[in-house]
């Protein structure tokens, strides 16, 4: 089979990666390196990079799998752009607010929020345990909600409200205000793709919509 764009992206940030010295964001973060694979926990699940190849695996079901490429490139991201001072600020800002001052001329992220929104309110009930499952920390904050520990001490909170007879239901990201000294402003909606996948393979394994 031929590898996706988005595999073939990757791949690539892979093998430059695998090309810098990880040596400094290793010690900074306190990663443990054996055996050539630095071992890290990204929203709490378990991951590993190789430091020749840069390859990047997540444990699942005890057994080590290729990360997908929105966790691959966060991870490579915070590796190896996090500055040397990086720390959690926090106070949390709406990921809407993180978009105008940053990228004002990007496409807006209504339609992502629009189209997470709809399949997670259809499954409203059962996110207070998905996120449970997930490492999350319940919040009381819109119809269900929980903050979620990305990497290191950087934060970020998942919030969810259900649909009524004006508005349709929606999500809402919010970031620690100091994100941005961890990742680029690109890389957040990485991370973002991220999360709501794995929230949605949670509660709706078997809808078409929703995607690991």
């Amino acid at each position: 089979m031929a590898q996706s764009n988005y595999d073939i992206m990757r791949d690539d940030a892979a093998r430059l990666f695998a090309q810098t010295d990880h040596s400094s964001a290793a010690a900074r973060f306190g990663l443990q390196e054996q055996d050539g694979w630095l071992t890290l926990e990204f929203f709490g699940f378990p991951y590993r990079v190789s430091t020749s190849t840069g390859v990047a695996q997540r444990l699942v079901n005890g057994a080590w799998e290729t990360a997908g490429y929105n966790d691959a490139m966060t991870i490579y991201d915070l590796l190896g752009y996090s500055q040397p001072t990086c720390h959690a600020g926090g106070q949390m800002i709406n990921t809407r607010s993180l978009h105008i001052k940053m990228a004002s001329t990007a496409p807006s992220p209504t339609d992502l929020f629009a189209r997470h929104g709809t399949l997670l309110g259809e499954h409203l009930e059962q996110l207070p345990a998905a996120f449970e499952a997930m490492g999350g920390t319940a919040l009381k904050r819109g119809d269900a909600s929980a903050r979620f520990t990305v990497f290191a001490d950087l934060k970020m909170q998942v919030q969810v409200w259900a649909a009524d007879e004006d508005f349709p239901a929606t999500v809402e990201l919010f970031w620690d205000e100091n994100v941005l000294q961890y990742m680029h402003y690109e890389t957040v909606w990485y991370a973002n793709g991220f999360i709501l996948n794995e929230i949605e393979a949670q509660v709706a394994p078997d809808d078409p919509s929703s995607r690991r």
